[in-house]
């Protein structure tokens, strides 16, 4: 799992007017990376029934596709993953929801509160989900977002936040280096959900980026060129050379590399003769 997700919790009780796989269809042609099934109202086989064809519209799209709480219907459906919240942990600890659904799965948790985070790092998940954020009607508080920068500065896997976000507030979330955002009434209610979509995806991608400057990641606005790079670390262009995913780039051509999401980059200082 990388970061820049959008993030769609499917779940048909937060629009019984629009038919499910519609709705995910739509989110799709919009541009939503993740899908997670969650019908807590729905019996096992008609979960079974809707995750078949979830799972094949996703596989043909490229999307991942993820299950909520159940590890044994997320194997039986061949999902990406399941996705635990801090009540199935009794129930499907780590260990035994990976036993379940395989190695090469993806196992997501909730956390709630920094102590709940904090706990869940080093433990052998693939990312951390992390709300509310805002206030939402399935829960009696919210988080705000003061926490985001610290939960991101402590995160060592991708991090996911939730609760309340919609297009008035998200740009509050990513100003805070939200990479990765999971939402559900904000599609699922959405008038034209392909067009939400999109707005959505693009605040998101107009986002930092993240890339490794000589083995470390850093993060750079959109829109840098290695030239600006150069300039913006108060470098002198005469006194370096820049390997650019693992070529050598030419001074002459720093300006026309627009540096993009995953970009490894090396610095060499010359120093005395050379």
């Amino acid at each position: 799992m990388k970061n820049k997700n959008l993030y769609l919790v499917l779940s048909s009780e937060y629009n019984q007017k629009k038919n499910v796989l519609a709705i995910a269809e739509q989110a799709i042609f919009g541009g939503v990376d993740i899908i997670q099934m969650r019908e807590k109202h729905l019996s096992d086989a008609e979960k079974i029934k809707l995750g078949k064809k979830l799972y094949a519209l996703c596989q043909t799209h490229k999307v991942m596709f993820i299950v909520n709480d159940d590890p044994y219907l997320a194997q039986q459906l061949n999902a990406d993953g399941v996705h635990l919240g801090q009540t199935d942990l009794e129930k499907y600890p780590l260990i035994k929801a990976r036993q379940i659904i395989g190695q090469n799965k993806i196992i997501g948790l909730s956390t709630h509160n920094i102590e709940q985070f904090k706990q869940a790092l080093n433990q052998g998940y693939d990312y951390l989900a992390y709300g509310p954020i805002f206030e939402t009607k399935t829960k009696d508080y919210h988080i705000g977002t003061s926490q985001i920068s610290q939960v991101l500065a402590w995160a060592n896997l991708p991090v996911v936040f939730i609760g309340g976000i919609n297009l008035r507030n998200i740009d509050l979330v990513l100003e805070k280096g939200a990479q990765n955002i999971a939402l559900i009434r904000a599609i699922m209610q959405a008038e034209n959900i392909t067009q939400t979509v999109k707005e959505f995806k693009q605040k998101i991608l107009r986002g930092k980026m993240q890339l490794r400057i000589n083995g470390k990641p850093q993060e750079i606005k959109d829109n840098f060129t290695l030239e600006t790079l150069i300039s913006d670390k108060g470098l002198n262009p005469s006194s370096i050379v820049v390997e650019y995913n693992a070529q050598i780039m030419p001074k002459q051509k720093w300006a026309e590399v627009i540096l993009k999401q995953g970009d490894i980059i090396e610095i060499i200082s010359f120093v005395g003769g050379g």
